[in-house]
């Protein structure tokens, strides 16, 4: 039916490929604006009513631009809504044909863990629902290596930064420390067990008589 339907409709549209338009390249429509489309069959009005303020052929332009608007925004909308329903027509007549290739697909891949000739006849369907998942995965997987050697090296840097540091502050505080070290002066420390005796002195008191 759709096919059909595909038939039919490729006179209308080859008619109207002419007459569509498309802006040059770079060029940008910056006039279509909301204000602006109320605003100009206001316009049409005035001038109308005031023909002095316009050019001959302004009023059959201005009234040109806003009718062909107005009727391609209603056939682009109508098309956007066909658009729309033929695409999902599609969509729910393979599901519909989908549930009966699924329960086909299981049949069959059950035979297969027994006889080898349907194993091999059911790999080439068994590898193509396989290869979206796969894909899916070395997409990830790839991105999480990628993700680990980015952390891994804002780690090595940080790293880097902190030894960094450290040695400069080390280098900020030793020389100071030296420098503390050659200037100290030592105070005596008084002897404990008072001044030394001389030569001739017992140091356990006189002798006894």
């Amino acid at each position: 039916m759709v096919d059909g339907f595909i038939t039919g409709i490729a006179p209308e549209v080859s008619s109207l490929s002419p007459v569509l338009q498309r802006p040059a390249t770079g060029q940008q429509i910056g006039t279509v604006r909301s204000d602006h489309v109320v605003a100009a069959p206001l316009i049409v009005t005035l001038l109308r009513n005031h023909p002095e303020f316009g050019k001959v052929g302004d009023i059959d332009l201005i009234e040109r631009g806003v009718a062909d608007l107005n009727a391609a925004r209603r056939l682009g909308q109508q098309l956007r809504e066909l658009a729309s329903a033929v695409e999902d027509t599609g969509k729910l007549s393979f599901d519909a044909g989908w549930q009966r290739a699924a329960e086909g697909y299981s049949n069959a891949s059950r035979q297969a863990r027994r006889d080898k000739t349907m194993d091999q006849a059911v790999a080439p369907v068994r590898n193509a629902l396989r290869k979206g998942p796969r894909t899916a995965t070395s997409v990830r997987t790839a991105a999480t290596a990628q993700h680990k050697a980015a952390a891994a090296v804002s780690r090595a840097t940080k790293a880097q930064q902190r030894a960094a540091t450290a040695a400069s502050k080390a280098a900020a505080v030793h020389p100071a420390s030296a420098h503390k070290a050659h200037g100290v002066t030592t105070t005596p420390v008084e002897n404990p067990q008072g001044p030394s005796a001389g030569a001739g002195v017992n140091p356990q008191g006189p002798a006894r008589g």
